[in-house]
């Protein structure tokens, strides 16, 4: 690849063992896991804008850090973020068809974020949403309703359900 070109990811420092390392996640899933970058690694993704070339960003890295990238290592960073799909490259556009092509034809559409902000069982989840009827805050308990009956309304959580926490307060 000539002239990688990063994807629309999310960056974000993380401490490790006493370093820092930038974690690039994908908030639409389709890179499935995070990965980690020491600085180095960042500064040279930064430059993966899709018009700078390896020698380019080979000139850009002795510039900043004083020494020559090997064009090996180069590649091996663009086959690590290929392979783990945050480039925008084929890999990544096939991968793209492909998962658009699971949700299509399937008759169910996964909870994504079950078990993370609300519960994943769905007999706790039944409970989690009743619960939210209770008084005093809640309207009450709704009356059952036959099994024949039409569809009235749905409950769709939006991320997270939960009522906020209290603020602390200072004293």
């Amino acid at each position: 690849m000539e002239n990688p070109k990063i994807r629309a990811v999310e960056a974000f420092p993380v401490e490790q063992q006493g370093q820092t390392l930038i974690c690039l996640r994908d908030p639409s899933g389709l890179a499935p896991e995070p990965i980690m970058l020491g600085m180095g690694a960042y500064f040279i993704v930064t430059l993966f804008d899709g018009k700078m070339s390896l020698k380019d960003i080979q000139a850009a890295f002795a510039k900043r850090f004083g020494e020559m990238i090997p064009l090996e290592k180069l590649d091996e960073l663009i086959a690590a973020l290929d392979g783990a799909y945050f480039l925008d490259s084929p890999a990544f556009h096939e991968r793209e068809r492909r998962v658009r092509e699971e949700f299509l034809a399937g008759a169910d559409r996964p909870a994504a974020l079950a078990g993370l902000c609300y519960e994943k069982d769905p007999a706790k989840l039944r409970l989690e949403l009743a619960a939210y009827f209770d008084p005093p805050e809640g309207p009450g308990r709704v009356p059952a309703v036959r099994k024949s009956a039409s569809l009235a309304g749905l409950i769709a959580p939006h991320i997270d359900p939960r009522p906020p926490m209290p603020t602390p307060t200072m004293s």
